[in-house]
C-alpha cells in the first residue's frame, strides 16, 4: 500500500501514470512491470500475484516471465523525490511540510506520532511528546507499595490491595518451594547413603560413585559430610580408641622421676 495523495501539497500536479497502477497512491518502493511499464508498489504487485498465483500483469493481464520487475525510470524517481508532502499526523498538529526523500527520516522522529504506551494491559496510544507524562499517570503503571510490604503491584491494583494477604500467599509459596526443596535433599541423602562403602578393616570410607550423585558446587560440603561420617561414633572401629592414642607409660613417668 502506497502513500495517500490527500498528503500532496498540491495534489493536481501529480501525474496519474507515476501513481501505483494498483493502490493507486503514490508507490512506495517503487517498480515496474517489465513489458508493459506500468508503476507499482512493491508490495502491492507481490500481494496480488499471491492471491491470483499466476505470472500477469495485474492491470493489463500481461503475462510477465518469472515476474521480472525493473526499477522505475531517473526522470520518474527524481520527480516522486521531490513531491512535497504533509506530514502523516497533520491532523495530530504536526505542520511540517517535506519532500518524500525526507519522509522516512521525519516519520521516525516526529512528536506527533502516536506510539504504544508499553504497559502490558494499556491499550492507550498518546503523542510521542507526551508519552512522559502519560507514563506518570497510567493505571497499568508498576508501583511500589508504601503501606508496609513492599510489593510491587499494578497501580489500579492498590485500591484491593491487603499486605497480609499479599505476605501470607508468599509465605505459603515459599513453603511449598521449601518442601520441595527438602524432599529432594533427603533423597539425595538417603542416595548418598546407599552409595557410601564402609570399610570394615581400616574404618575408612571409600568415595566410589558419591561425586557423580551431587553437583559440583556441592562437593565441598558432600567431603565435609564423609568426614563427618568417618568420624561417627556408629561405624566400627579396628580398635578401641584409648589404644589408638599414644599415651607415655606409667614406668616411663617413674623413670622420669627418679
Amino acid at each position: 500500500m502506497g502513500i495517500d495523495t490527500n498528503l500532496l501539497v498540491t495534489p493536481k500536479s501529480c501525474p496519474q501514470d507515476i501513481l501505483c497502477q494498483i493502490c493507486h497512491c503514490i508507490p512506495e518502493a517503487p517498480k515496474q512491470t517489465a513489458i508493459c511499464q506500468h508503476v507499482v508498489c512493491s508490495i502491492c504487485i507481490t500481494q496480488s500475484w499471491e492471491r491470483t498465483s499466476n505470472d500477469k500483469c495485474p492491470i493489463c493481464e500481461n503475462v510477465i516471465e518469472s515476474r521480472t520487475l525493473n526499477e522505475i525510470c531517473k526522470e520518474t524517481r527524481k520527480f516522486l523525490h521531490k513531491m512535497k508532502l504533509y506530514c502523516d499526523f497533520k491532523e495530530n498538529g504536526c505542520q511540517i511540510i517535506m519532500k518524500l526523500s525526507q519522509r522516512k527520516y521525519h516519520l521516525e522522529v516526529c512528536s506527533f506520532a502516536p506510539v504504544q504506551c508499553p504497559n502490558v494491559g494499556c491499550q492507550k496510544k498518546p503523542l510521542k511528546m507526551a508519552i512522559r507524562d502519560h507514563l506518570e499517570s497510567c493505571p497499568h503503571r508498576l508501583v511500589t507499595c508504601d503501606r508496609g510490604c513492599g510489593q510491587t503491584l499494578i497501580h489500579h491494583q492498590m485500591a484491593s490491595h491487603n499486605c497480609i494477604h499479599e505476605l501470607v500467599a508468599i509465605i505459603k509459596n515459599m513453603k511449598m518451594v521449601y518442601t520441595e526443596d527438602i524432599k529432594n535433599l533427603r533423597q539425595e541423602i538417603s542416595n548418598l547413603k546407599d552409595e557410601i562403602i564402609v570399610n570394615r578393616c581400616d574404618g575408612t570410607i571409600h568415595r566410589e560413585s558419591v561425586s557423580s550423585s551431587i553437583s559440583c558446587k556441592e562437593s565441598r560440603d558432600c567431603d565435609n559430610f564423609l568426614e563427618m561420617m568417618e568420624r561417627a561414633p556408629s561405624f566400627p572401629r579396628l580398635a578401641p580408641l584409648h589404644t589408638q592414642m599414644k599415651l607415655p607409660s606409667v614406668n616411663r613417668k617413674k623413670d622420669s622421676k627418679k
